[in-house]
Formats: C-alpha cells, sequence, structure tokens
C-alpha cells in the first residue's frame, strides 16, 4: 500500500492541443485550475476529490504542493503526459517532478483492452461514474482563452473534479502494469522527451505540393465513382453513394446520435472485419483512409509539433494497440511511414526546398505527387549537426515469430529457413505456384511475400487482396482464393495452430481458473477476463469473454467473444460491441504481441546501455549518436535485439546508418 495523487489539470493557451501536441502546449498554457486526491491505493471515495481555482489567483494547495513534491507519492492521470508536463512548465514549483513518479491510467486501460478514451472506458467498465459531457463544452471554452462568467468557471470546475472520480475510480478496478511495463512506459516517454530530429524547413516545403496530391486523390476517388464524389471530405455524397450500395453498413456508422460517420477508428474496424464489401465499395474507403493519411497533413503534423530545437516530441502512444501493447503514434505517424526509396532522391528534395513546379518533380522522381511525397517522409527525419542515425529493423519478425509460436514439428523446416537467412518469400511462391525456388520471378517472390504476410492469421481471399493493395497491386478473387488454397495446403501447421488456439482460449473461458495451451501460448480466465500469456510474460487481454453455442456450416458450434475498444455502442445501444475470438485473430493477437514485447526489450535494453532511442517503428529501432560511435552503436543494436532467451527463435537485424533516415 502508498500514497497515490490522482490528478487533473484544466489549462488554456492560445494553441490548438490537437494541433500542437502536449510538449508544444504545455510550454505556452496557463493553469486555469485543477481538482485531485491525495488517498491510500484502493481507497479512493469521490468526496476526497479537492479543487484548485487558479482562475482565482489561488496559490497551489499546500497538500498538492507536498505530495508533487514527494517522491513516496504516485503521481496518477489519464494520459499522464500532459500532467506532468504541466505540472513541469505550468505549476511553478522551481522543479520536474521525475518521469518515474507519473503513472499512466489510460495506459493500464488500454493494456487490458479497454478504450483509452475517459468517458468510453467508463461506459465500456459499466461503472457508476460518468464523464461530465456537458460540462466538457465550457471547458473548450474556456481552454481557448475565451472570457467567461463566474458560473462558468465554477462549472468547469465540477467538469474537472468529475474526471478525477472517473479516472480514480477505474484505476480501482483495472489491473495495475508490471514492475517491467511500467519501466517500459517510462522508457517511451524518455523517448518522447528526447524528441525525433527532422528537417523542419523540408516538412514545410513539401506542403506546398498539397494541391497537387489532392488532386491526385480527387481523381482517383472520381474514377471509382464515376465521378460522384470527388473529395473525401464530400459528406453528404460518400453517405448517399454507399447507402445505394452497402445500405446496412450506412446504417451501422450511425453514432449514438444518429450521425454518419467514417472516422479512423470506423475504418480501422471495417478493414478488421470480415466483411464481405463491393470492390468499389473497399476502393473508396481506402482512398478515404489514403485521403486522411495524406503526405502532406504528415508534413504539417511534423511542423506544428517541432519545437525550436528541431525535434518533434510526443509521438508516440505506450499500448495503443491495446490487444497486442503495440506502440500507436500521435499526430505525424512514424508507424507509416514508406520504405522504398525515392528515385533521385536529393535533386527532388532539392527542387521541394526551391518550390520547384510540381511538375517538374514529378518528372525528376518519375513518380505521381502521391508516391513523391510519401518517399520524402523518411528522409525529412535527420540527424543533428555532427550526429548520425543508425537503425536496424527485426527481418520479416512476425512472420519467424507465428512458426516458432505454434511449436510444431510441422513449421521446423520453414524456421530452418529463416535460421539459414534464406530467402523465405521465395520459397512461399514456390509452393504456390509449383516452380523450383531458383526459378521464382520477382512477381511471384511479391505474392509469396503477400501470402505470407497476408495468410498466416487465417485471412481469405480479401485480406490477400487487401494486402496486395498495399503493394500497389490489384488481384481478382479467383486468384486471391487459388493462393490462400495452396498456401494453407503448403503450410499446414498454420491451420493446426489457429484450431488449437480456439480451443485452448474457448476451454480457458468455460473453466475459469484452469490453464489451457497451445503451442507456447497458455490462456487463463480470471473473472471475466481471459488471459493470453505470452512466452515473455506479459499478458494480452479479453475483457468480457464468453463462450456462446451458435448454428454453424456443420451444426451448433461454440463461439468465443470478447468486448472491443475501438469499436463504440450504435444509437440507443447500451450493450459494448463484441468481437468473434477465433483462431486466425487469436494468432495475429499472440504473434503482435510477443513482437511488440521484443520490441520493447530491445529499446530497454539499449536504453539502460546508454544508447538512447529517439524512434522506433513495430520492428524498427533507430538511435541519434555521435560520428565516430556508428560502428558501436551498430554492434549494440544486433545485441539489443537479437539476444533473447529462445534460442531455437531464428531472428535476424542488419543495422544501417546515414545522416537522414533513408534507406
Amino acid at each position: 500500500m502508498g500514497l497515490i495523487l490522482s490528478l487533473d489539470y484544466e489549462t488554456k493557451s492560445t494553441l490548438d492541443l490537437t494541433e500542437v501536441g502536449a510538449y508544444r502546449y504545455a510550454k505556452a498554457a496557463e493553469i486555469m485550475c485543477a481538482a485531485y486526491a491525495i488517498y491510500e491505493e484502493n481507497t479512493f471515495k469521490p468526496e476526497m476529490v479537492k479543487c484548485w481555482r487558479a482562475w482565482k489567483g489561488e496559490p497551489m494547495p499546500e497538500d498538492l504542493h507536498a505530495a508533487l513534491h514527494n517522491a513516496d507519492v504516485k503521481k496518477c492521470a489519464w494520459n499522464a503526459q500532459f500532467e506532468r508536463l504541466i505540472t513541469n512548465y505550468c505549476a511553478g514549483l522551481q522543479m520536474e517532478v521525475p518521469l518515474e513518479e507519473w503513472y499512466c491510467t489510460a495506459a493500464r486501460a488500454r493494456a487490458s483492452a479497454y478504450p483509452g478514451k475517459l468517458d468510453l472506458c467508463a461506459k465500456a467498465l459499466a461503472i457508476p461514474q460518468k464523464k461530465d459531457m456537458a460540462g466538457a463544452k465550457v471547458m473548450k471554452k474556456l481552454a481557448s482563452g475565451e472570457p467567461g462568467t463566474e458560473e462558468e468557471f465554477e462549472r468547469m470546475m465540477e467538469y474537472c473534479a468529475q474526471d478525477v472520480v472517473v479516472e480514480a475510480t477505474i484505476g480501482m478496478v483495472i489491473r495495475d502494469l508490471t514492475e517491467e511495463e511500467w519501466i517500459d512506459y517510462w522508457t517511451c516517454e524518455a523517448m518522447n522527451d528526447r524528441g525525433i530530429p527532422v528537417d523542419i524547413e523540408l516538412a514545410r516545403a513539401a506542403q506546398r505540393y498539397a494541391a497537387a496530391e489532392a488532386a491526385e486523390i480527387a481523381r482517383e476517388l472520381a474514377e471509382v465513382t464515376n465521378g460522384e464524389i470527388t473529395s473525401a471530405k464530400q459528406f453528404a455524397r460518400v453517405k448517399k453513394w454507399l447507402a445505394a450500395r452497402v445500405p446496412e453498413l450506412v446504417e451501422e456508422l450511425a453514432d449514438e446520435e444518429g450521425k454518419f460517420s467514417l472516422d479512423r477508428s470506423t475504418r480501422t474496424a471495417i478493414f478488421e472485419g470480415d466483411r464481405e464489401l463491393p470492390a468499389a465499395v473497399e476502393e473508396l474507403l481506402h482512398l478515404i483512409d489514403d485521403a486522411g493519411r495524406a503526405s502532406t497533413t504528415k508534413y504539417a503534423a511534423i511542423e506544428n509539433r517541432t519545437d525550436e530545437d528541431g525535434r518533434l516530441r510526443g509521438a508516440y502512444l505506450f499500448n495503443g494497440a491495446g490487444q497486442t501493447g503495440r506502440f500507436s503514434a500521435m499526430g505525424f505517424q512514424p508507424h507509416n511511414l514508406v520504405r522504398d526509396k525515392l528515385e533521385n532522391g536529393n535533386a527532388v528534395i532539392e527542387l521541394v526546398l526551391a518550390g520547384a513546379p510540381a511538375e517538374q518533380v514529378m518528372e525528376l522522381a518519375k513518380q505521381n505527387m502521391l508516391t513523391t511525397l510519401a518517399r520524402m517522409l523518411r528522409p525529412t527525419i535527420v540527424a543533428e549537426n555532427g550526429k548520425v542515425l543508425v537503425w536496424a529493423d527485426y527481418s520479416s519478425v512476425e512472420a519467424r515469430a507465428l512458426p516458432w509460436l505454434a511449436d510444431s514439428p510441422a513449421a521446423t523446416p520453414l524456421l530452418r529457413l529463416f535460421a539459414k537467412n534464406e530467402d523465405v518469400y521465395k520459397h512461399a511462391a514456390s509452393g504456390i505456384y509449383g516452380v523450383p525456388v531458383e526459378k521464382v520471378d520477382k512477381e511471384q517472390r511479391q505474392m509469396g511475400k503477400i501470402a505470407i504476410l497476408a495468410l498466416g492469421y487465417q485471412g481469405g481471399k480479401n485480406a490477400f487482396r487487401k494486402m496486395a493493395r498495399a503493394y500497389g497491386l490489384k488481384i481478382d478473387d479467383d486468384t486471391a482464393e487459388d493462393i490462400k488454397t495452396k498456401w494453407r495446403l503448403a503450410n499446414p501447421w498454420a491451420k493446426t495452430f489457429w484450431r488449437d488456439l480456439e480451443s485452448a482460449a474457448i476451454a480457458a473461458a468455460r473453466h475459469p481458473g484452469k490453464v489451457e495451451t497451445a503451442g507456447r501460448i497458455k490462456y487463463l480466465m480470471h473473472g471475466d477476463m481471459l488471459y493470453a500469456l505470452l512466452p515473455c510474460g506479459r499478458l494480452i487481454a479479453y475483457p468480457e469473454a464468453r463462450v456462446e453455442v451458435v448454428e454453424g456450416k456443420f451444426g451448433p458450434q461454440a463461439k468465443l467473444t470478447a468486448l472491443k475498444a475501438s469499436m463504440h455502442p450504435k444509437k440507443g445501444e447500451t450493450d459494448w460491441p463484441r468481437v468473434a475470438l477465433y483462431g486466425g485473430l487469436l494468432a495475429e493477437n499472440a504473434t503482435q504481441g510477443f513482437c511488440a514485447s521484443l520490441l520493447r526489450a530491445a529499446v530497454r535494453q539499449l536504453d539502460d546501455a546508454g544508447w538512447p532511442v529517439v524512434m522506433h517503428t513495430h520492428d524498427e529501432v533507430l538511435v541519434e549518436v555521435e560520428d565516430d560511435e556508428v560502428d558501436d552503436a551498430k554492434a549494440a543494436l544486433q545485441q539489443a535485439m537479437l539476444t533473447n532467451r529462445w534460442p531455437d527463435l531464428p531472428l535476424a537485424a542488419e543495422p544501417q546508418h546515414g545522416y537522414s533516415y533513408d534507406k
């Protein structure tokens, strides 16, 4: 047991938090009020909440001041990064509260696969305390710097106090993170503090080509919809077009107020689902997704979120992908950077910096503007003067981890290929096309790569087509179905693993307290939470898991479902949406979760060894070092990424270096 400080600030600033991020915002913000509670762990009651009315000129309360200075008090907040930065920059403490004293309740919620937004998490947990949504409107008005009445400020104070009530209540309900998980959280926050070094002038120059990029997206939208839609922002037209083709989807996309929504989380839920969609509808949704992630939008995020020292801070969200524990990103999306190198890259960048016409830039790049700008994003990340970037990525890490987790003799030949660093994509293509490995051509190899990435998690023809699209290829249904069938025949261990995972998870859900095993994954039901225990010791959570008997193709069958954090209840519904936990999804969660742990361990080891990480992706780690440290940094990267407790897990990572992050 120990003392906890639950804290929430309300602030105002001329800057927009959603645009500039917490780091730049905090440096320009002013505290309007704070609500807080100081209590022994697991003893919180709503009446413990106290208020600091800073807008009245009140000094910080003595007990809050003392708690912030006391290293033995755990400072807890929802999205604690914000409270930490506001405390350090705006509270007038004349000191920084050490990072290791901050604990994020939202990160805990995501680790248990609950929503990362406070109001949605409270709804999903069905706790009696609710976020004050009406008070939120008053808070947003005052946060923008608009003048307010005393009544409005007091209303904001009530809103702030209720946030503490909800956050602290959730903190008593969900599981705490392990010591190692908290170390990983602090390591992530230290990386956010360190920031990503960027070329801000290139980011500004690239935005001048937004019109050319938007025109290309408009042309593609018009082509798919026969001219009915020419912009992703034409919401009424999009709704009408979809309603004529998939009316049931439009009905499902209505929010609690009946408003049609195709936001990012909604699109993700559609893409992750198993719904059969007409090809044109699927293409439209992907184009809207592309428009939302336009490269010029990324460049704008780089400019908006970069500090005066040329470093972009706060790009990473710990446990952002709650089901697997992978990191997600905020604002600038480092996980989505195109890896393909830009032809005539240096010369193209010089043209862009000089403001050359779009036609001239595209002619030199030999690509359209969409592709050119996308391939310029990695070179926008540059080392500070006198320093070098060193990076390495796990080679095909999920393709290696999946058969290893299956722990099947049938998967041994594939693992041996990885151990010998042979081209597994060619071997996959050989099995698909029935040709010798040495005869596999470039196009067939690409299909082999897509098959491994798309089909290992029980994906069907739609999954294959979606993955092919991500690589710029359009595959028809018959071809996708044929490749799927041949890949499964060549990899029987995968089908067995999917079946065993689903059987083990169902058995565990039916027999709480009993451990069930499939491959190297263990399942345990505790309360209403189903846990998957990974070989690394980390847990994947499935809230409110339950088994139902439904009619299937071959009669009654067991179906395992759980709450899905990324989905929200439809209008008029109170039950939280659920997702079916079939074998392929369980395999994907386990594999991605395990690979996330490999990355976490590598980042942690590098940090401990004095090689501070400045950014990473799902499978790649990047450090910034002095010119004369490149060789040592490469050796440290390989040691951190390849050292693990499982000698039969065939990992590979080849370090590279450069002044810009460009392969």
